[in-house]
């Protein structure tokens, strides 16, 4: 398993955050903070929905596209509004809620769900991917449960303490880092 440590971390803050996709990350994050804002209930129209799937499947978008059509502002803005107002003492435990809100959905797993709440909250988020999992734990993996994303985070936000960064440019980092292994 990789050790989220100052090694680490110092090897990460040597990359560059000024690619085209992370700012196309940015744009998109302060787009939806935007909309979220000005929302008297916070929640994702279908649009919202959709541009964050596209970010996030990239080229693998259309693979699916047929499955994700019926999730329409009447399915996905009553689902994103019950997400987003989920609170709970036990952190976790709200976290799991919140991805098994947003994988009622057809066509979202974690990994789509992990990606919705990483855009729309990305102080507490991340998105899990199967690329940075075999990285960080040696092991492969295409399908991912709630356990599998607390652990997930859960490194972030001990790596992120070492790079003084925010969770996800920490993420960013140690994908530009696992690209440039490859």
């Amino acid at each position: 398993m990789l050790k989220p440590d100052q090694g680490l971390a110092l090897k990460l803050l040597k990359l560059s955050v000024s690619s085209d996709d992370f700012q196309e990350t940015l744009q998109l994050k302060k787009q939806i903070k935007k909309a979220l804002q000005e929302r008297e209930v916070p929640h994702l129209s279908a649009v919202e929905f959709d541009q964050i799937l596209r970010w996030k499947l990239d080229k693998q978008y259309h693979r699916s596209k047929q499955q994700r059509e019926i999730n329409v502002d009447e399915v996905v803005v009553p689902i994103t509004r019950a997400c987003f107002s989920i609170r709970s003492d036990d952190k976790n435990y709200e976290i799991e809620l919140k991805l098994k809100t947003l994988t009622t959905m057809r066509g979202v797993a974690i990994p789509l769900a992990s990606a919705i709440l990483a855009i729309c909250f990305p102080d507490e988020f991340v998105v899990i991917d199967s690329l940075l999992w075999e990285l960080i734990y040696k092991e492969e993996k295409s399908s991912f449960t709630v356990s599998d994303y607390l652990k997930f985070l859960s490194f972030f936000s001990s790596l992120s303490k070492h790079t003084n960064c925010s969770l996800q440019d920490t993420e960013h980092l140690l994908w530009l880092y696992q690209q440039s292994l490859s």
